[in-house]
């Protein structure tokens, strides 16, 4: 189930975080400023959607959040707007 779901919520969080328009895709890891490294398991209540925002290789910051298979839409949107208020917490 994770694995079917899995091409969804990397699509649907790249979709997210990217019409915020401060976020900009890089041609590779080394030229990016930000690099979110995000991790999708099975939790009790259904998905675990883990986010590490890495910048030098070092963690800035971390961010979790669970939801229902059936809800993968709205879980990466809140997915998407905890990542935007951690990165403009860190550029405060």
């Amino acid at each position: 189930e994770i694995e079917g779901a899995l091409g969804e919520i990397q699509e649907r969080l790249s979709d997210q975080l990217f019409s915020y328009g401060c976020f900009v895709s890089s041609d590779s890891e080394k030229n990016a400023q930000l690099v979110l490294a995000t991790n999708v398991s099975r939790a009790p209540d259904g998905l675990l959607i883990s986010v590490r925002l890495l910048a030098g290789g070092k963690q800035l910051a971390g961010l979790a959040e669970t939801g229902r298979f059936a809800r993968v839409r709205s879980l990466c949107e809140h997915v998407a707007s905890k990542v935007l208020d951690r990165v403009e917490a860190l550029l405060e």
